[in-house]
């Protein structure tokens, strides 16, 4: 069996990708990363920008593998700078045919207990 870490968690209340991508994130809270993170089925983590929005509940967690950080550009990048939910350490490979991706497409499902 693989063992996979859970590096980071991040929830962020606010959306701040706007405007051109040359202009970088909007400010925000200095921080949005989180110790640990309630989900909630089919709505996501609970405190997100995407929780409960229509258009994001069969996509509300997103994850990224650590070793497709773009450490190379930036030493410091992670998941403020990615803007995914999850960052995991140990998990490379994508599901589904193709190339991997640093932008990881996988499915979790939650359910309630």
């Amino acid at each position: 069996m693989t063992e996979v870490e859970v590096v980071q968690l991040l929830v962020s209340p606010a959306h701040r990708l706007a405007g051109r991508p040359a202009d970088g994130p909007s400010a925000g809270p200095a921080d949005e990363r989180v110790p640990r993170v309630d989900v909630r089925a089919g709505l996501g983590p609970v405190g997100d920008r995407y929780y409960a929005r229509p258009a994001h509940r069969n996509a509300a967690v997103t994850l990224m593998s650590a070793e497709n950080l773009p450490l190379d550009i930036n030493p410091d990048a992670d998941l403020r700078h990615t803007r995914r939910n999850v960052l995991l350490r140990g998990s490379t490979s994508t599901p589904g045919s193709g190339p991997p991706s640093p932008w990881t497409a996988v499915v979790v499902r939650c359910s309630s207990p």
